[in-house]
């Protein structure tokens, strides 16, 4: 954990910094709202304020995880680790002050100045909390903006965020973007389950030296077809759309799936047609206790199965979860990855992908259920009844809404479910991940669409 005082501000370089005076400390829109004003953190005056915002939002907020990563978030929250970061080159701290005084939030910025993907660096919001009280008055809000502005003066193209599980809702509403991932906590022997978010400050469209004639969708899936047609009508009528079997590479690996699939097409169109071929894939990702890791949990990769018998290669993947929920006496959490990846075979070096996903956090309950034989075959045959769908042929994506039916489902994205923000929104693009997996924002952006 970081903190930084007065004196210690982004360090200047090659770069514009940009000017850093006292017009931060008035408020960020001082026109329309005058009851929270962004000031530099001070050492003696807000370290004690700010380490129990922090400490407390672990305890409240973060009710999914176990107890052993509560504990290591709260033991690298203390004022010892805010003093020593206050040290810290290239780094300033902000404190959100109402008029009475009181500080109603807090975020530490980072600038980073060796990153492959951005020659000018990288602005890293390290943490930013609000006090369980401020709840509800936009000061999150207001500190995001705050940096994302700070990222602008810095003249940065990302800002970015390891941020954890529930406050993703947040940060995807106000248009960041990122992944689920499992970092290392090595120092207090565990390992969390994050949100590494990011925002592009600067709008980097997809360059288009030939413009596609004709649409491929590489697949068989007629529901992500579906989807594609449809897409199209809106982004272009005019473009035709076929559709190709493909091969498929038996890898965990989702990228390695979805790109195989994109470069398996076969076509033959002529000289004076120019393809865009369009694939994406699913797998998903189960959380077991690893005993023999120094930092506890580990993330297992799972493609379709494919084992001679995939009835008993999902049981164990329900029995493996159940085991970390006992383990844990909490929830347990499967991530489902989708990509999109798009491929013009003319101009392979314009090839262009995303990647989303969506943690799916179960209750101990429903996995025993489903780790049983006969709690299987009840669930392959409502999944059968309900889509057609044979489960045992291809991902769990269907999963997804028979667990909403059954009432399995206790958390989205680290959120717990019953007060998930804005939860019907989230649990369409939920939806949409698992089983079409297809970035309609990608599409669009390639063929230069532009919403009038």
């Amino acid at each position: 954990m970081v903190g930084y005082g007065p004196e210690s501000r982004l360090p200047s370089s090659q770069f514009s910094l940009g000017s850093y005076s006292d017009e931060h400390s008035s408020p960020i829109n001082s026109e329309k709202d005058t009851s929270v004003s962004i000031r530099p953190y001070q050492d003696q005056r807000d370290c004690h304020a700010v380490v129990e915002i922090a400490q407390g939002n672990f305890r409240l907020y973060y009710t999914l995880l176990p107890k052993d990563v509560v504990d290591a978030y709260i033991a690298a929250n203390r004022a010892v680790d805010l003093k020593a970061a206050v040290r810290a080159d290239g780094t300033e701290a902000h404190v959100a002050q109402t008029p009475d005084g009181k500080i109603a939030g807090f975020c530490l910025l980072r600038y980073n100045p060796y990153t492959r993907r951005d020659p000018q660096g990288e602005l890293q919001l390290i943490r930013l909390h609000v006090a369980p009280n401020s709840k509800g008055q936009s000061v999150g809000k207001k500190l995001l903006e705050f940096t994302e502005k700070r990222g602008k003066e810095i003249g940065v193209e990302f800002v970015v965020s390891l941020a954890s599980g529930s406050s993703r809702p947040f940060f995807e509403q106000n248009g960041w973007n990122g992944r689920t991932e499992l970092r290392p906590m090595p120092k207090r022997k565990t390992s969390a389950l994050v949100y590494a978010a990011q925002k592009r400050l600067i709008s980097a469209p997809i360059p288009l030296s030939e413009p596609p004639t004709h649409i491929v969708y590489a697949g068989t899936n007629s529901t992500k077809e579906h989807f594609v047609r449809k897409l199209l009508t809106i982004i272009n009528p005019n473009l035709a759309v076929y559709s190709a079997p493909t091969e498929e590479d038996p890898t965990e690996d989702v990228f390695e799936a979805a790109r195989s699939k994109a470069l398996g097409v076969r076509l033959n169109f002529g000289r004076n047609i120019v393809p865009l071929v369009i694939s994406s894939d699913v797998r998903t990702e189960l959380l077991r206790i690893d005993l023999n890791s120094p930092t506890r949990y580990a993330l297992v990769n799972k493609g379709k199965p494919n084992s001679s018998d995939s009835i008993e290669e999902i049981r164990a993947n329900f029995a493996l979860l159940r085991d970390t929920a006992l383990q844990t006496k909490r929830p347990v959490p499967y991530v489902v990855r989708s990509v999109t990846y798009l491929h013009n075979p003319r101009e392979p070096d314009m090839d262009s992908f995303t990647e989303h996903d969506t943690s799916i956090w179960l209750s101990r309950e429903g996995l025993e259920e489903l780790s049983t034989s006969e709690g299987l075959k009840r669930y392959i045959d409502e999944v059968n009844s309900k889509f057609g769908v044979d489960i045992t042929k291809m991902s769990a994506g269907f999963a997804f809404l028979v667990f909403l039916d059954r009432g399995y489902v206790v958390g989205l994205n680290g959120h717990p479910f019953d007060s998930l923000p804005r939860r019907d929104e989230v649990v369409e693009k939920s939806r949409h991940t698992v089983l079409t997996g297809i970035d309609e924002s990608l599409i669009k952006r390639r063929l230069g669409y532009t919403q009038s």
